[in-house]
């Protein structure tokens, strides 16, 4: 009996931690503070370089994406009995940048991705020097 008990009690502990534990693996965040000001995904590059200044690295590269679109079915048809599901494929060409801003040892190191000039993910690295 002390035994079933002391295992439902470590169920419990294991299951109220779990939802934080599981939180805290996860290292992107949606705004951050420079300054006095605070940056948010969808901000354009200059507004987060005047408000967090130069970056201490700056990678940049170009992708080339393939979109299918497959959202209207009738769109593909070629004859009145073709119910053909062929998606609509674009091509779409995104050029990347990825900021790194080193705080410090007491702060995590900042890396911010941009495409096409746009924030669009803020991840955590580990302690900055």
């Amino acid at each position: 009996m002390y035994r079933s008990l002391c295992v439902f009690s470590a169920g419990l502990v294991f299951l109220f931690f779990l939802p934080a534990w599981i939180q805290a693996q996860d290292t992107s965040v949606r705004s951050m503070h420079c300054g006095n000001e605070i940056i948010s995904l969808g901000d354009r590059a200059p507004e987060v370089r005047s408000a967090c200044g130069e970056p201490d690295y700056v990678d940049r590269w170009h992708e080339k994406r393939i979109l299918r679109d497959h959202s209207n079915p009738f769109a593909y048809r070629r004859r009145e009995f073709d119910t053909s599901r062929e998606p609509i494929i674009t091509e779409k060409y995104v050029t990347i940048e990825e900021w790194t801003y080193n705080l410090g040892s007491n702060k995590f190191i900042r890396y911010l991705f941009f495409e096409n000039g746009l924030l669009q993910e803020i991840l955590l690295g580990g302690y900055g020097h």
